[in-house]
């Protein structure tokens, strides 16, 4: 058995390095000889598979004959964290290893121990040719992570137009994850133009609600200003505002839809639209057409508008919505919600967090389940001016009833590093009690 001990690092059986190495002559010695050491795992659960298709050394024929040996059992084994070969392959790209694999009964669909599919991991990495693949053979783009993120949303992630133009299906489109957010909220929070105009056109196309298709686009921008279905106006609204269309907005308004208007499909209303994603010329829009700015999100998810704008960094928007009697001290919809202050604060955003103060923002406002409050997020983050601008409006820098999870600022500053705002809050008498 000396040809399957542990090499001197104790770590990877000599099948494995053979298989990294690419050394299929190897690889099928050791099974000749050892025909059962083929679901051998290292200690990271990797099988031979694992280690020749990540390293990708061999040719595709050599790992043909040692995928037929081993057998379809060993071919979608999960390592430990639950990555079968065709997942590594799907991470790396290797288009033509996902075939081989595919093509000897990888399962397509497998998901790991985060619930990513291989799928899930191509649109991440931005591989459009191993996305058209995957979903060639089936694969299911509408399986959500355990975060509630299909690939569409990783892909958003990724800023790949490409990829997205290809995952843009109904069920892809309206998957909501754990944050309450769509591919659209993601494609406009990060600033992904391109993707976000190809997947509002496929809302559009595809209506959301999935019964008609829209007339084709033809006018201005790309848009059609002919709606005749108030749900899709009004969808196609919060839609313009989210890319910053101003005209097509202008004709909505100009054909009686009403500008504070809930979408269902995009989750959130047309101020809160155009504030999340920065378009300041419609939120003043907006505002001329007496919108409201302080419309709360629905079920218990998302943001106001000065929420949306304050963690976003929009200042100017900010100080339209607060000249306009935005509520500085809403609290958070939901459990990953937050004050304006408080995503202003752990953001790092210091002229909109001295704008709120300067609006009598709450600094000591706490999330309802965690605790959490601004100074907490700031020394975290390592926000030096923003945590010496709360201390300066009586932050309490100690434990409160009811923080829960929240932790105490010092607690946060030291356990990241931040040795300057560790001296701040000690020379202001703050307190660990919490490890």
């Amino acid at each position: 058995m000396t040809d399957l001990a542990l090499n001197a690092e104790g770590e990877t059986f000599a099948l494995h390095v053979a298989a990294g190495a690419g050394d299929a002559k190897k690889v099928l010695q050791i099974l000749q000889i050892h025909p059962s050491c083929g679901n051998l795992m290292d200690w990271l659960g990797r099988t031979a598979i694992h280690y020749a298709v990540e390293n990708k050394r061999m040719s595709a024929a050599d790992l043909e004959g040692i995928v037929k040996q081993l057998g379809l059992d060993v071919i979608n084994s999960g390592d430990n964290f639950g990555r079968t070969p065709l997942h590594w392959a799907a991470d790396k790209g290797y288009k033509d290893t996902m075939q081989l694999l595919l093509d000897h009964g990888a399962d397509v669909d497998a998901q790991d121990f985060s619930k990513q599919t291989p799928l899930s991991r191509s649109a991440w990495r931005g591989w459009q040719e191993c996305v058209s693949l995957l979903l060639h053979r089936g694969a299911r783009s509408d399986i959500p992570d355990q975060n509630g993120q299909v690939p569409l949303h990783l892909a958003v992630v990724n800023g790949s137009t490409a990829v997205v133009r290809h995952l843009c299906n109904k069920q892809s489109l309206t998957s909501i994850d754990l944050d309450g957010q769509t591919g659209l909220h993601l494609a406009a929070k990060l600033s992904h133009t391109g993707a976000a105009k190809v997947i509002t056109k496929s809302l559009i196309k595809t209506n959301a609600n999935g019964n008609h298709i829209f007339r084709t686009l033809e006018q201005a921008d790309g848009w059609q200003n002919d709606f005749t279905d108030a749900t899709r106006a009004i969808d196609a609204l919060v839609w313009a505002a989210l890319n910053g269309i101003e005209s097509m907005t202008i004709r909505l308004i100009r054909r009686g839809v009403d500008v504070g208007s809930y979408s269902d499909s995009c989750r959130m209303s047309t101020m809160q639209a155009a504030a999340s994603a920065g378009r300041t010329a419609i939120v003043e829009l907006l505002l001329n057409n007496k919108a409201d700015v302080n419309a709360q999100p629905a079920k218990s998810k998302g943001y106001t508008a000065l929420q949306s704008a304050a963690v976003a960094g929009h200042t100017e928007i900010v100080k339209l919505l607060l000249n306009n009697k935005a509520e500085v001290n809403d609290q958070p919809a939901g459990f990953n919600g937050y004050t304006a202050l408080q995503g202003a604060a752990g953001a790092g955003h210091t002229e909109i967090v001295k704008l709120l103060l300067n609006n009598q923002a709450e600094v000591n406002a706490q999330t309802s389940i965690s605790g959490y409050t601004a100074l907490q997020g700031a020394a975290g983050a390592g926000h030096t001016e923003i945590v010496e601008l709360l201390l300066n409006n009586k932050a309490d820098i100690n434990p409160q009833p009811g923080q829960k999870e929240g932790y105490e600022a010092l607690w946060r500053a030291e356990k990241s590093g931040h040795s300057d705002i560790v001296e701040l809050l000690t020379k202001a008498k703050a307190q660990i009690s919490q490890l």
